[in-house]
Formats: structure tokens, C-alpha cells, sequence
């Protein structure tokens, strides 16, 4: 047999190696900024994603996952994928392969609803791990929306006394059960710092807050400052919510 037919095949035998490996290349987070690769040449003409499907799309906890599947035309043997959630770039990643399924997940999810998109364009990878990806034409773009459930916290107060109010918290949405968490933080009418902020603590759904004045100020100019929040059980927490009051008379108990 000739030398040259010796020297091809171990060449076509590592190029069949790897389109049929479906690992990723590479898959990390990228700068909001930088782009694909953008070189181009004959091997792209007529190269496409010809699927890209996204079977959904949930957030629990604040950690998003999706999943989905693609493919490319004959002759590309890889896709790159990027993923944005609201617009910004998350992560990307890189198949060496003409058909597959990819996987993403991002943390740090806010509450309320946001639009995943995943982008795929067409590779051709060599023998030698050299890409390229064919960005002039043939992507696919696909997009949903999901939730991120978050508790919300409410609380109702009432004077005991001239120096104490109870107060009530409530919880209502988010995952499982709900933690409620209260701060005091004790203040001047006349100063905006405080000059004493108790550390957050969990408690119980009703507690009883106090006033507390240093020996040099008048009880009248004393506030307390009552902050709430609930977590659920993943972690999640509410927006902080605030009731005031004043260390003074208070005949007649009334609802805050």
C-alpha cells in the first residue's frame, strides 16, 4: 500500500473520534462583552444549526436550570451555545458533536419573572482541536420565560404602653415554610443615625419591642424603628419592611 494512504487514515480515524464525542469543549462565564470568534472560511458555506429546541426553563432557590437539544448540518461536527438571562450573557459552551443536549444553570436569580435566551451557531473542529465558528450564518436563537417565587412579609403593630408596641409579622408566598427575622433599631427624632441597631435575630411571629433612651435624651425624643423580613425555605428572602414609634403617651391602643 503507499506511504500516503498510511498517513490519511490516522487522520480520518481522530476526526470520526471527535464528532462523536458529545463532552463539552469548554464551558465557562464570560464578560458581558466579548464575542464569539468570528474567523470565517469556505468550510462554513452552507453550514447551519438546523435545532435548537429548549424543553424549559425553572428557577428554585434562585438557581436556574434549563435543558434542551440540537443539531447542525451535515459537515459541521460542533455548536457553540451562549446563554443569556434579561439580556446578559451568563455562560457559554462549546460540543464537539453534530447532534446533542445541552444543560445550564445560573445562581443568584432575583425574584419575579425573567426571559432566558440560548444562542447556538454551527463549528467545524479539525483533527488538531482547531474551531471554527461559522457567526456569518446558520444560528438559531431560542427563548423562555420563568419565575423566580420570592416571600413577601407584612406585619401589623400595637402600643401596649407608653414604652411598648407589639408587633405581628406575616408571610405569604415563596417555597416551603417561612422564617420570620426582626431588627430593632433604636434612634433620636432629632439625629438620623442610630445609636444603638440590635443584630437581626429569628423570633417568634409576635414579639414585643421596647423603648430604650440613653440617660441624656427624653424618652419623647426617642424612636424605635421595628424592621421585618421573612426567609422561606430555600434560603430566599423578602424585601425588609419598617414601623416606627415614638416613647410617649398613647392613650387609646390602635392598629399601625
Amino acid at each position: 500500500m503507499p506511504l500516503a494512504s498510511f498517513r490519511i487514515r490516522p487522520l480520518l480515524l481522530s476526526t470520526l473520534l471527535l464528532s462523536a464525542c458529545g463532552a463539552p469543549l469548554e464551558s465557562t462565564s464570560l464578560p458581558p462583552d466579548e464575542t464569539p470568534g468570528q474567523v470565517e472560511s469556505a468550510m462554513c458555506a452552507g453550514l447551519s444549526v438546523t435545532s435548537l429546541t429548549l424543553a424549559g426553563a425553572s428557577s428554585y432557590g434562585g438557581e436556574l436550570g434549563a435543558a434542551g437539544n440540537w443539531a447542525v448540518s451535515t459537515f459541521a461536527n460542533g455548536v457553540r451555545l451562549e446563554y443569556y438571562v434579561d439580556g446578559q450573557r451568563q455562560a457559554w459552551s462549546e460540543m464537539a458533536s453534530p447532534t446533542g443536549t445541552w444543560n445550564h444553570s445560573s445562581s443568584n436569580i432575583a425574584c419575579g419573572t425573567h426571559t432566558l435566551e440560548v444562542r447556538a451557531w454551527p463549528m467545524v473542529i479539525d483533527s488538531n482541536g482547531n474551531r471554527t465558528t461559522c457567526t456569518a450564518q446558520g444560528a438559531r436563537v431560542v427563548t423562555s420565560t420563568f419565575s423566580q417565587a420570592c416571600p413577601s412579609a407584612s406585619m401589623q403593630c400595637y402600643r401596649n404602653n407608653n414604652q411598648q408596641v407589639t408587633c405581628t409579622g406575616y408571610a405569604s408566598g415563596g417555597t416551603g415554610s417561612h422564617t420570620p427575622v426582626w431588627q430593632q433599631v433604636n434612634r433620636f427624632n432629632h439625629i438620623p443615625e442610630p445609636y444603638v441597631s440590635m443584630p437581626w435575630y429569628e423570633g417568634y411571629w409576635s414579639h414585643v419591642f421596647y423603648c430604650e433612651a440613653p440617660m441624656y435624651a427624653s424618652l419623647e425624643d426617642a424612636q424605635v424603628q421595628i424592621q421585618f423580613r421573612v426567609e422561606d425555605s430555600t434560603g430566599m428572602g423578602s424585601t425588609e419592611i419598617s414601623n416606627y414609634f415614638y416613647c410617649k403617651e398613647y392613650s387609646v391602643e390602635q392598629p399601625w
